[in-house]
């Protein structure tokens, strides 16, 4: 099996499982439209190769809209640390 075509596979397997979720569930953050909403976040969702390695992970997140639960799936990192509320 040629795994040529694969960028993830030419990277060392140590770069593939040095990274890790930066940001817990519980975690508030606004959002970056001029509302600026609290958002929390909820869960990580976490993808693996079959060698079990970590290649990506994204974050779920809910917050309120009209009274109702919204909840957006594939957050990214970069837009939770600009919006992040700092716990006092």
């Amino acid at each position: 099996m040629n795994d040529t075509h694969n960028p993830a596979s030419t990277l060392p397997a140590a770069a593939l499982t040095e990274r890790r979720p930066r940001f817990k569930p519980g975690t508030t953050f606004h959002t970056q439209d001029k509302r600026r909403l609290v958002c929390t976040v909820v869960d990580v969702h976490m993808t693996r190769n079959l060698a079990g390695h970590l290649v990506k992970f994204c974050y779920v997140a809910t917050r309120e809209f009209c009274g109702q639960q919204i909840t957006d799936e594939h957050v990214c990192e970069v837009g939770i640390a600009r919006n992040l509320i700092e716990e006092a």
